[in-house]
């Protein structure tokens, strides 16, 4: 569930702007000061990583634990709803655009952080010369656990996720070549011309209906797709 992962959405912009200041550093030193390693075949998460995530849910679960966005029919993108108030309100709900860039997506972006219509999760739509898709939902809460990220989790169906470009490659390590891809079946597109390991994930993201309703309520035509 790699988005447990992301970092507030509030704090992503300013980071993105701080490591484009200067000329990346290489440091292999820096990596043991922030990330723990774990004996081989080890899986399960650090209690210092889900015990305030299980606090945060006990004082109170987003949507009763319920996911808030869901595809209703397997392989079918044009099946994505979302929980009655819990759509991103396209209206009046932009609460943030923050620019960045991408040499994989074809130079300038704009990330939207949108609220819901309920106003207790927010998303995040990223529109690039090239592509368009919707990050994990967050919530609005200020509890960080010691990994800098919330607490409380949302629960949404992963497939909705689907960055413009994703793995989607045969690996030849194995006999026969096996294919790995996190594309959902028959959606993948032309891989990208910067990584020969991902492709196009467009054909799964534009069918579904909340990518076509922000391109016309927010975006407009002028995004490439």
């Amino acid at each position: 569930d790699e988005d447990t992962t992301n970092l507030p959405y509030e704090l992503q912009a300013a980071l993105d702007t701080i490591s484009r200041r200067k000329k990346a550093r290489r440091n292999d030193d820096a990596i043991c000061l922030v990330l723990r390693n774990a004996p081989e075949g080890r899986i399960r998460p650090y209690s210092d990583f889900t015990r305030p995530r299980r606090l945060a849910e006990e004082r109170g679960r987003i949507h009763g634990g319920r996911a808030v966005a869901r595809i209703t029919r397997r392989g079918d993108p044009t099946s994505v709803r979302f929980a009655r108030g819990f759509e991103p309100d396209f209206g009046r709900g932009v609460v943030e655009i923050a620019p960045s860039g991408s040499r994989l997506y074809g130079g300038a972006i704009d990330k939207y952080r949108i609220r819901s219509k309920n106003g207790q999760v927010q998303y995040m739509f990223v529109a690039s010369p090239t592509h368009v898709w919707i990050n994990p939902p967050q919530t609005f809460t200020t509890e960080l656990t010691t990994y800098g990220l919330r607490a409380l989790h949302v629960l949404a169906d992963d497939e909705i996720f689907v960055p413009g470009y994703e793995y989607h490659y045969f690996d030849d390590d194995v006999d026969p070549p096996e294919l790995c891809s996190q594309i959902p079946e028959g959606y993948a597109g032309e891989p990208s011309p910067n990584d020969s390991g991902r492709a196009d994930a467009s054909p799964w993201i534009e069918k579904m209906p909340v990518i076509r309703e922000f391109r016309r309520k927010v975006v407009g035509p002028k995004r490439a797709h």
